[in-house]
Order: structure tokens, then sequence, then C-alpha cells
């Protein structure tokens, strides 16, 4: 006899974590699934969780995470490929607020798999979801590569960014090279007093320049930890370009060297995929829905990230609880119908979330010009920099710059003309003319 979940929930990271932790705290019967030995096992890097997700109602729990360092600033560094920067700047809170703090998603995502299973969820680990149960054009549960059959009421979907679960269900499809990332990522480490001297206590560092050339559209970042530090870069899929290739470059940069190679250790290397933009955009074709009969879509596989800054953390575990209290609400009334979960929608689009995700940077800027033609462009601005330092520049690159904002100039009309009479009434309602 096949077994029977009121909920399973595909990954035990951010997203799928807190919808099964939620989900049990409701009173159902939980699942949660794994492909790893352990949670985070896959994702064993790091990065931000801003500080919008310690406001945010329902998320209060993460107060008792383990958390690394506080950030408040950031640094960008304009370089070239031997490591010298003729300009850096540093933006830091004036306020005393801060950027977010550090977390190992390793530890992270063991931590909330934890509460998951203190809150009555099973956990099951070294299981790898390859399809789903189908009856009557509805989702109901799960086949694992054993050929196993598990059956529940509602499916969430919290694997990842390629999410073949939410494809699988056809409500999601396969992103876009240009809207996905590959990345490296090395994990060093140094000595409290090493961190304090190169001011990494409390900013992170993002380097631009011609050491990562425009057509990949990446940098390099460096994340503090309390005695340790992660150096990545990416690239984007559409550029055919190895992100390894850049961090190659940048180890063997005076910058590398002059700063950090004597006193750091090399511990591991990740390479992780990650999904570059919001995937919420059904202009687009990139997502279709974020939920459907019997299956939710939650955290990257649903492109729950802000998507100015790219920061996922926050995003996947508001996805997740939201999920979570939908599948509940859905399964009290008995309709787990397509219909039933659209709640899920109405829900998230009331949090601080879908409004970062909706920025006009999005919506507008991205949607109208293409997230790599940006990139490119703010990269052609920083390598322009870099050799104008140096009194190097070369009329190609002053051609790369120009060319890089015809997208810009050829969409900036359209643009206001849309914009225009919303910003007016918006002006209006400010100075008290308008109601």
């Amino acid at each position: 006899m096949s077994e029977e979940y009121d909920v399973i929930v595909v990954g035990s990271a951010f997203a799928g974590a807190v919808a099964a932790k939620t989900a049990a705290e409701k009173g159902l019967k939980v699942l949660l699934l794994e492909r790893s030995t352990e949670p985070g096992e896959k994702i064993v890097s790091g990065g931000i969780l801003t500080h919008d997700a310690f406001s945010e109602p329902g998320l209060e729990f993460i107060k008792e995470a383990p958390l690394e360092r506080e950030l408040k600033g950031v640094k960008w560094i304009m370089c070239n490929e031997n490591g010298e920067a003729p300009l850096d700047l540093t933006f830091r809170s004036t306020d005393g607020s801060r950027v977010g703090y550090t977390i190992y998603c390793y530890d992270f995502c063991k931590w909330l798999t934890q509460l998951a299973v203190d809150a009555g969820a099973e956990f099951r680990n070294n299981t790898t979801v390859v399809d789903v149960i189908k009856k009557d054009g509805s989702v109901r549960g799960v086949v694992t590569e054993k050929g196993e059959k598990i059956n529940s009421k509602v499916v969430i979907a919290a694997d990842g960014g390629k999410s073949l679960i939410g494809i699988k269900a056809g409500v999601r499809r396969k992103l876009p090279p240009e809207n996905v990332e590959n990345c490296v990522v090395l994990d060093f480490t140094i000595p409290e007093r090493e961190i304090r001297r190169l001011g990494l206590s409390d900013t992170f560092e993002v380097y631009w320049g011609t050491l990562t050339p425009a057509d990949i559209g990446s940098y390099v970042w460096i994340f503090p930890y309390k005695e340790s530090f992660h150096l990545g870069v990416g690239a984007l899929v559409s550029s055919r370009k190895s992100p390894t290739i850049f961090m190659e470059r940048f180890l063997h940069s005076n910058l590398w060297k002059d700063r950090f190679e004597d006193i750091v250790k090399f511990r591991s290397w990740m390479w992780n995929t990650v999904p570059l933009w919001s995937a919420l955009d059904r202009e687009e074709k990139m997502l279709e829905e974020t939920y459907g009969n019997g299956v939710l879509i939650a955290g990257d596989a649903g492109g729950f990230l802000d998507s100015f800054t790219c920061a996922g953390f926050y995003g996947s575990m508001v996805s997740g609880m939201l999920a979570g209290e939908t599948a509940a609400e859905a399964i009290s009334k008995d309709d787990v119908s397509e219909q039933g979960l659209s709640i899920y929608e109405e829900k998230y689009k009331k949090r601080l979330i879908w409004r970062l995700m909706q920025r006009p940077w999005r919506r507008d800027v991205i949607a109208g010009i293409g997230g790599e033609k940006i990139i490119q462009l703010s990269s052609n601005i920083s390598n322009y920099v870099i050799r104008a330092g140096f009194d190097q520049p070369k009329p190609s690159d002053l051609m790369l710059l120009f060319g890089g904002f015809l997208p810009i100039l050829r969409y900036i009309g359209p643009f206001l003309n849309r914009k225009l009479p919303m910003l007016f009434n918006e002006l209006m309602l400010i100075m008290g003319v308008a109601k």
C-alpha cells in the first residue's frame, strides 16, 4: 500500500523547511524530502540574509538562527585584471541600521529543518524526486528515483531554481540562459584580527572592472563570516564562459596577493547555479503560475527573489511560510484545486517581498531592456572608469559605453509615457492637491 500524507514538500532548504514547519504547526501530516544526506549539503556556500526578513510577520523565529556577521555597509572596488584599483567607494549605514547578516546555508538549513521536525514534520533524506503523480489533471503525490510512489493532497515544490517538480507539474518552464548564472565560490578561513584589519568586520566587498568583462555579466564578491569568508564570481549561462577563468584571474592578481594570500587558508570550493532575476514574470513566460491543481511553488523554484539585489533567502522563507499556510487552509476546506490554492498568490502579493520583486527595475527596466544588457552596461561603465583611471582608455571602450546606452535610449520614451501620469498623480497626492 502506498503512503499517504497531507503535504509533501520537495527540498529542505530555506523555502522547503519553512513550508514543512508551517504546515506541521497547522496540524497536517507532512513529509519533507531531501535528495542529499543532510539539509543544505548541496548549498554549502553562504550569503546575506537581508534586514527585511527580521521584520517580516511570521518569521520572528529567525532571530534565534545561527547568524554569522552583522553587515552595515558595502565597498565597491573598480579594478583591472592586475588588481590595481584607482577607485573604491564604501557605502555605510549612517543611522545604525544594517544591511543584514551573513549566514552559512549548511548550518542555517539544518537548523530550519530541525524546526520542521520539532513541529511534527517527517524528514526523509537521500531521496530524489523525479516525477509527480497526477490524477484527473491534479498533482496527487511524487515518484522517487527508486520508483516509490508517495501520495499527498498537496505537493509544495521547493526544489531550487531549476525546479524539476514545477516543470513536471506543468506550472512553470525552464528559465532562459540569460537569466541563469553559474557561480564558483571558494571558502577560506582567516583570523578575526585580519578580518578587522581588512575592514571586513561589518562590510562586504564587490569588485568591478576589466577583471570580469562585460560579456559575462558578473562581478567578484567577498562575503565575510566569523572567522572565514567566501570569494565568489559568476557568469551568465548565455555568455558560454566559465566563471573559473575569472576566479583564477583574481587569485593571480596583485589585489589578492597583497591583501589575502599570506593570511588565509583554503578550505573548500562550491559550484552553484542560481536564477539571476525573479522568475515571476508571466509576460516573459518564465513562470506561468505559482500554483496549480494540488501543487504550490516556493523559493527559487517560484522566482521569489528581490529583483534589484537578487537576494533570495528572505523571499524563499516568506514564500515557504505562505505555501504552508495555503496548503493548510485549502485542505481544511477540502479544496486543493487550482482555484482553492490561488489564495497563495493573494497572500504573497500583500507582503513586502512582492513589492521588492515588482520594483520598476524588474517589471519595466529589466523587462523592457533585458537584464543581460543592464549588467553589460554597468560593466562597460566600470571598465571605462578603470582604463580612464590608468590613462588607458581605448576608442573601442568608448564605443562600447555609448553602445550600451542605446537600449535605454530606445526604451526611455515609452517608459516615461507610461509612468509620468502615475508619478504626476503621486506628486499631487503628496502635495494634497489630489485625493
